[in-house]
């Protein structure tokens, strides 16, 4: 893949992903070299207080079918390497987390 291209040649790749069940979780550990994960762990009802297009509520009334943390279920990664509570940690704290985690892993 284009990650494991980039990583090889000592990039740092950041992506978002929503990883659904562990079964993602796993197979990114095994097949993407260097790979950590951050979690943001964020409660439900934060992520529907900042959600600017609606899509909680379109979800709760049905419009929006399998809707992750909804109808749709998730599972939180068991072992990240990093845990950020969004709900109590800034954005530059949480940002300094991330950038120490990175600088004493490279």
């Amino acid at each position: 893949t284009l990650f494991k291209l980039l990583a090889d040649q000592g990039h740092i790749i950041i992506i978002a992903v929503i990883g659904l069940f562990k079964e993602i979780h796993i197979w990114n550990r095994k097949n993407l070299p260097g790979y950590f994960e951050i979690y943001l762990n964020t409660p439900l009802s934060i992520c529907e207080k900042r959600d600017p297009k609606g899509l909680y509520q379109k979800a709760r009334r049905g419009e929006i079918k399998q809707f992750t943390g909804i109808d749709d279920p998730y599972e939180p990664p068991k072992h990240p390497e990093i845990t950020i509570d969004t709900s109590t940690q800034s954005i530059d704290e949480s940002v300094t987390i991330i950038m120490n985690y990175i600088e004493n892993f490279i």
